[in-house]
C-alpha cells in the first residue's frame, strides 16, 4: 500500500505545507512508501520529489491506498482527487469565509473561498475519516462525518527557541525603552491587522510611549495593504511601523525573541501557528478571544474578550513594565507549546494511520 499526501500547493514557508511535508518524512522514516502530491501548476514550487497531480493519476491508486486530502482553499481538482479508488483521509485546515475579503472589494477571493466551503460536505461525504486540525475547524464539518478527529499542525518547535543571539538582541533591543511588538501572518482582512496597528498607536498617542511594531507577512491585495499604509499614517506611526514582506524564518524567530508582545487581534483563525513560534520563541501573546484563537491558547497567552486595542495596548505595556508577570506568562505559554510538540503530533497521527497502515502497529 501507498500513502499521498494531496495539497493544491506546497511550499516549505508555509504552514500548511510545512506541516505536510513533515507528515511525509514521519511516515518515511517508519517504512512507509509515501509520496507528496500538488497540483500540476504548483509543482515548479514544491520540494523536490513532488509528484504532480497527472502523476498521481499514472499510478492509478487502489482501495489499498491512503490519499491523506490537506483541504484549505478551493480547488478545481477536488472531484478528481475524490474519484480515486483509495481510502481518503481528509485534513481541513478551514477556509476563510468570503465576507471578511468581500468587505474590503476583494470579491474574487471571497467568491472563492465560499465555493471552497461550499465543496466541504461532498468531501466529507467521501471521506473515510475526517481531521481538523482544531476542535473549531471541526464546527465545520455537516452532520454524519465519518470518525472525526482533531490533530494539531505540525510546526518548528526547535527551530523557533531562542539562541544565545536572540537573548543577546532581546537585552539590547528592551535597552532602547520602547514597547517592541510583533506580528506574523498573512496581510488579510480576517487577521484584523489595522487594529494590530491600531494597538501600537495606543501605545503612542494614548499611553506616551514609544512603540516599535515590525508586521512580517506576505501581501495578498495590494488596495488593502495601502488601507493599512493609510492606517499608519492617520496614526503619526511612520517610523514606529515597518512592514517586513517575506522575511527568513531566521529574522522571524529572532523579531519574536526580542519583542515584548506579539500582538493577535484576528477575527478568525482555524489554527495559527505563529501563536505556538512566539510561545517557543519566548514571546508574551497580547490578543482576543476567537476562534482557534481561543483553543491555540489554552490556558496561555493574554487574551482579551473582546477588540479592545486600548486595553491590549495597556497589557502590552504591562508586561515589559513588570518582569515578574512577564516571566510568569511566558512559562505558561512555553507548558502549553509543548502539548504541540512533533512527537505529540506524530503519536496522534500514527494512532490512526494505524487502521489504514498495519505496519505501523509495530513501529
Amino acid at each position: 500500500m501507498r500513502v499521498f499526501h494531496y495539497c493544491q500547493s506546497i511550499t516549505s514557508r508555509d504552514a500548511i505545507g510545512y506541516s505536510t511535508v513533515r507528515l511525509h518524512a514521519a511516515l518515511l522514516s517508519a517504512g512507509v512508501e509515501s509520496y507528496l502530491v500538488c497540483n500540476d501548476h504548483n509543482r515548479p514550487l514544491a520540494p523536490a520529489g513532488t509528484l504532480a497531480l497527472k502523476d498521481l493519476a499514472e499510478l492509478l491508486p487502489t482501495r489499498r491506498d491512503v490519499i491523506i486530502f490537506h483541504y484549505s482553499f478551493a480547488d478545481n481538482d477536488t472531484d478528481l482527487i475524490l474519484r480515486f479508488r483509495a481510502k481518503i483521509i481528509l485534513v481541513y485546515h478551514n477556509i476563510t469565509p468570503g465576507h471578511f475579503f468581500r468587505a474590503h472589494g476583494q470579491d474574487g477571493l471571497a467568491n472563492a473561498c465560499d465555493v471552497g466551503r461550499a465543496a466541504l460536505p461532498a468531501i466529507v461525504q467521501r471521506a473515510d475519516i475526517c481531521i481538523g486540525d482544531s476542535d473549531y475547524n471541526r464546527t465545520d464539518f455537516p452532520a454524519g462525518a465519518r470518525v472525526e478527529q482533531t490533530i494539531p499542525v505540525f510546526y518548528n518547535d526547535r527551530f523557533f527557541r531562542p539562541s544565545a543571539a536572540d537573548h543577546e538582541r532581546f537585552l539590547k533591543v528592551g535597552s532602547t525603552g520602547a514597547v517592541n511588538l510583533t506580528f506574523i501572518g498573512r496581510l488579510v482582512p480576517n487577521k484584523r491587522i489595522d487594529n494590530v496597528i491600531r494597538v501600537a498607536g495606543a501605545i503612542k498617542n494614548t499611553i506616551g510611549m514609544t512603540p516599535n511594531l515590525r508586521i512580517f507577512g506576505k501581501i495578498w491585495d495590494r488596495e488593502y495593504f495601502r488601507y493599512l499604509e493609510n492606517i499608519v499614517l492617520d496614526l503619526g506611526l511612520e517610523t514606529n511601523v515597518k512592514f517586513e514582506v517575506n522575511q527568513p524564518g531566521a529574522e522571524l524567530r529572532a523579531a519574536l525573541a526580542s519583542s515584548d508582545a506579539f500582538i493577535c487581534m484576528s477575527e478568525h483563525e482555524g489554527f495559527m501557528v505563529p501563536l505556538l513560534e512566539a510561545f517557543t520563541a519566548g514571546c508574551p501573546v497580547v490578543g482576543m478571544m476567537s476562534t482557534a484563537v481561543t483553543e491555540t491558547c489554552g490556558p496561555a497567552g493574554a487574551l482579551l474578550p473582546a477588540a479592545d486595542v486600548e486595553a491590549a495596548a495597556g497589557m502590552a505595556v504591562a508586561l515589559k513594565q513588570d518582569r515578574e508577570s512577564r516571566m510568569a506568562l511566558i512559562r505558561s505559554q512555553s507548558r502549553r507549546a509543548q502539548a504541540f510538540a512533533e512527537g505529540q503530533t506524530w503519536n496522534k497521527w500514527r494512532m490512526v494511520l494505524e487502521d489504514f497502515v498495519p505496519q505501523l502497529r509495530n513501529v
